[in-house]
């Protein structure tokens, strides 16, 4: 059939202090009287080391609100610069767009040419090119380059 179960090992008590021991306690100790506490010099130094922290625990404190608010009237100042160049471009684009229309209202061809009539122009009844003799001249049109 099968093997025979391996042999437990022997169980033994966890080290510690033995029970006799365990439960003698100690006296306890008997409060040693103290003697009168009397004011001396040396305590004063303490109340400068006290009094100084606070003091430069006070400027810090200060300093960084101060230095915050600082920071915030400045950020407060740098957004209403943005809003007024904000409501600048916003003007400006305006004025681009009426001037860019009216550019185009006056460079239309026909009011132009009615301005023109009113001032007493008008299209010429021959058309005469003229030309200027000399080596750098262009050829006229329709004639072959020399």
């Amino acid at each position: 059939m099968s093997a025979p179960a391996p042999a437990l090992p022997e169980l033994r008590p966890a080290p510690g202090p033995s029970p006799a021991r365990r439960r003698t306690r100690r006296p306890e100790p008997v409060p040693r009287a103290r003697p009168p506490v009397r004011a001396r010099a040396v305590d004063r130094p303490r109340r400068r080391g006290r009094v100084a922290f606070l003091v430069l625990a006070t400027a810090l404190v200060s300093a960084g609100v101060t230095g915050i608010v600082a920071l915030s009237a400045l950020v407060a100042q740098g957004e209403f610069r943005i809003q007024a160049l904000e409501q600048r471009i916003d003007g400006l684009a305006e004025a681009y767009r009426v001037r860019t229309e009216e550019a185009a209202r006056l460079s239309a061809p026909r009011r132009i040419a009615a301005w023109a009539r009113r001032h007493g122009m008008r299209l010429p009844d021959e058309i005469h090119i003229l030309h200027v003799p000399g080596p750098d001249r262009a050829a006229p049109v329709g004639e072959p380059h020399p």
